[in-house]
């Protein structure tokens, strides 16, 4: 999560616990949780739990508070966390709030106060909670604005809520990012969710991959188009004649276009002796599975034609998405090169290599 950097900085001890300057409180708690849990279980139960006062009982059975003389051997060792812990907590503080929790002896209740101070109550939490809620629910990309700051609006949004206890997966993440893109990206987005398995994706692998996609987009509207169409008209010029698309319905055969992509896909996979592409396309509404290798297509959903005239799909039919593979080709150890590419995608590569 993006975090406000330039509010953290080292405090007194030699430990260098994270400096709380009163500002982004959910940001130095989380960073004190970790930097306490790190010096050991004993001090962070102090903050937890707390730790009781050293008492004795008296003859009449009334408990009273032992004085320094009277600790055993137990009540100094509780005595001496409570102070190692409370010095912590002091050392990440400035003047200003030193002041505030000044006098208080359990660094128990110095966290607790604290979080009174910069989290609010029950209610004032709850209420600032359904208002990040409802933030969270009704994000979307801005017109304009790039992955990485509608990345950083989403976590100034997720942030606050995991500090009060809103529970967020991975999942909710991915799902969340993906329906917050426009009309625009609905060919990537679509690609995604029939390549990848949005339960398992992991959100870094996600914005990765987005900050790809956008790359493209902006090459694509800087480009000019006629230099464009003539790299790939020369592409599909090798490799007309050896494809003509012959699709069958039926017991009729109707002749169509060859199917450019996948031509496309074939020629460069006869430079690319080593790499396999596999291909996730829509043929009359059928999700179909193909790979291709060595310039040969085959598909894996149905019968490919022994006729190498016919094209494995027609061309009428819609790529989904291509995912890079290193061969030789193991259906049970497939080792990716990339997952998930549009075709648009794909492009940038030819591109790049010629």
């Amino acid at each position: 999560m993006a975090m406000n950097e330039a509010s953290l900085t080292t405090g007194a001890s030699t430990n260098k616990p994270p400096l709380f300057d009163a500002n982004n409180y959910a940001f130095w708690k989380d960073r004190m949780e970790c930097f306490l849990q790190g010096c050991g279980f004993d001090i962070w139960n102090v903050i937890i739990e707390g730790v009781d006062q050293p008492t004795k009982k008296l003859e009449d059975g009334t408990s009273v508070l032992k004085i320094f003389k009277e600790f055993d051997d137990n009540d100094k060792k509780v005595f001496s966390l409570n102070g190692k812990t409370l010095n912590i907590l002091h050392c990440s503080l400035t003047a200003t709030d030193y002041n505030r929790i000044r006098g208080i002896r359990s660094a128990h209740e110095v966290w607790e106060k604290l979080e009174t101070i910069y989290e609010g109550i029950k209610k004032v939490k709850q209420a600032r909670k359904t208002v990040f809620v409802k933030d969270f629910e009704n994000f979307n990309m801005h017109d304009g604005e790039s992955i990485s700051k509608m990345v950083e609006r989403l976590d100034n949004i997720v942030d606050p809520l995991v500090a009060l206890g809103k529970v967020i997966s991975e999942e909710d993440m991915v799902a969340k990012v993906l329906n917050a893109l426009p009309g625009s990206w609905s060919k990537k987005v679509t690609a995604i969710m029939e390549a990848q398995n949005l339960e398992t994706l992991k959100f870094d692998e996600l914005i990765k991959n987005l900050l790809i996609y956008e790359v493209y987009l902006k090459e694509r509207k800087n480009s000019k188009p006629s230099t464009t169409q003539s790299a790939f008209d020369e592409l599909l010029g090798r490799h007309v004649k050896r494809r003509r698309v012959i699709y069958e319905q039926e017991d009729d055969e109707e002749e169509y276009e060859y199917n450019q992509e996948i031509a496309i896909l074939e020629t460069y996979t006869q430079s690319m002796k080593d790499e396999i592409l596999l291909v996730q396309a829509m043929v009359d509404e059928e999700q179909v599975e193909i790979l291709i290798f060595k310039g040969f297509s085959s598909c894996l959903s149905y019968k490919t034609s022994s006729d190498p005239s016919r094209s494995v799909i027609p061309a009428k039919a819609v790529i989904n998405s291509i995912d890079r593979v290193k061969g030789p080709f193991d259906p049970s150890d497939i080792q990716y090169i990339e997952k998930g590419l549009t075709f648009d995608e794909f492009k940038i590569r030819l591109q790049q290599q010629n």
